[in-house]
């Protein structure tokens, strides 16, 4: 009798969920300051671009689905009309509130194309059992 040893492949599926997964999971750390030291709190802010890299190669033209336009739309009249208020008035409104649009316009694309291309019941439960585990240990510390 042999003893087998069953391995899972690391598909771009897998792949996917994990990215996704770390950047969800980094999102939640990020929120409740307590487990990270501050100064590297900044610094989890980048792991959205490590799913969004890596389904840009993976599923690049799947970012320009027909139902994204819209937010992008809104995101372009939003950055052109700070540009031009700048412009105009000499105050600063090239700030904070279009950054958080970009980065959210960003994560929504990222979790649609994912979600599009690798999203089933099982990935789904991964992801929300490593959210539930992060958010339990937030909790208890």
């Amino acid at each position: 009798m042999s003893l087998h040893i069953c391995e899972k492949k690391l598909t771009d599926s897998r792949i996917a969920t994990m990215l996704l997964a770390l950047a969800a999971v980094a999102s939640v750390i990020r929120q409740a300051d307590i487990l990270v030291p501050y100064r590297l709190l900044w610094y989890l802010n980048f792991t959205w671009i490590l799913p969004a890299a890596f389904l840009l190669c993976k599923n690049g033209k799947s970012f320009l689905d027909r139902r994204l336009w819209g937010y992008y739309a809104f995101t372009t009249i939003f950055a052109a009309y700070c540009i031009v208020m700048q412009v105009v008035s000499g105050s600063i409104f090239m700030g904070k509130d279009l950054l958080n649009i970009v980065i959210s316009i960003g994560i929504m694309a990222t979790s649609f194309v994912y979600w599009k291309n690798y999203g089933n019941r099982p990935n789904l439960h991964f992801i929300l059992q490593c959210l539930l585990l992060i958010t339990a240990a937030s909790a208890l510390k």
